[in-house]
């Protein structure tokens, strides 16, 4: 069912639209998954949908849920503008004035406010001692204060590598040790994967999102990871999620049957068809 009367127009960025699958995903201003079927892209054999390009949609309730409809390309970012997520995210954290955790390298922790992120540098106002200032390459991972008991239950620890006290690579092209087709692989595929830390932290969950510096991970059905990428020793792909197979559809068969006297008499059979399960 639709709603009736004009609809509001939202804006997004197109997360990744898969061309044989007819489908994708939009990632909304507030950083949530929006469904996306190729007849609701407009204009869209004139067009190339790219992974980042900004789109303008309104919201279509389904029976599946609620999904993008009327979905309109702004402008060619591509894959760009993916790099800005990262910093809408911590504004999104500093313009709610929500306590976070930062776990920083030698095994350090800092709790407090985001007063403002820099490219290189965020400023947390820490309970009791003003104001400091983190520079970026000493951050590891960051979560809202109040997700600390739900991770401490899914993390576990590498004590041989945490007793390592592993830094972070002055060299630029030694510091990135998990490559984007890596990395693009997972996400595509929505897999579960399992992520080892500079501090020993081993944790599992889903890439929501990644940019060349950072990606938000999610660990648990309502607690997600801000990581930097700097930050991962290694990972590897734990599973991959077998796709449903389609509702069983019906078919209907109309034959004509002879019934003598010149006379015809018309047959209708249905049967359903189902799609056996796909296995990986």
């Amino acid at each position: 069912m639709e709603p009736k009367g004009r609809q509001e127009r939202h804006r997004g960025i197109l997360k990744w639209f898969d061309v044989n699958k007819n489908y994708g995903f939009i990632l909304t201003q507030d950083h949530k998954d929006l469904f996306i079927h190729r007849r609701n892209l407009i204009n869209y054999k004139n067009n190339i949908f790219l992974e980042g390009d900004e789109v303008e949609y309104e919201l279509l309730q389904t029976e599946q849920g609620i999904q993008a409809k009327r979905v309109k390309k702004l402008r060619n970012y591509g894959k760009r503008l993916l790099g800005d997520i990262g910093n809408s995210y911590l504004k999104k954290l500093i313009s709610g004035k929500v306590k976070v955790t930062c776990v920083l390298t030698k095994n350090r922790k800092l709790s407090g406010l985001i007063k403002k992120s820099k490219p290189y540098e965020i400023i947390i106002d820490a309970a009791g001692t003003g104001d400091i200032s983190i520079p970026k390459i000493e951050i590891l991972y960051l979560h809202k204060e109040h997700y600390y008991e739900r991770f401490a239950e899914i993390m576990s620890i590498n004590e041989e590598i945490k007793k390592k006290n592993c830094e972070v690579s002055k060299k630029v092209t030694e510091r990135y040790r998990i490559n984007n087709d890596s990395l693009k692989e997972a996400f595509n595929k929505n897999a579960t994967v399992k992520f080892l830390l500079l501090d020993g932290t081993i944790i599992t969950g889903v890439i929501n999102w990644f940019t060349k510096y950072e990606l938000l991970f999610w660990v648990h059905p309502k607690a997600n990871l801000y990581i930097m990428r700097h930050a991962v020793m290694d990972f590897s792909i734990e599973k991959i999620p077998v796709e449903a197979p389609p509702p069983p559809r019906e078919v209907t068969k109309i034959t004509k049957k002879s019934t003598g006297n010149n006379r015809t008499e018309t047959v209708i059979r249905r049967r359903r068809i189902t799609t056996p399960n796909k296995t990986l």
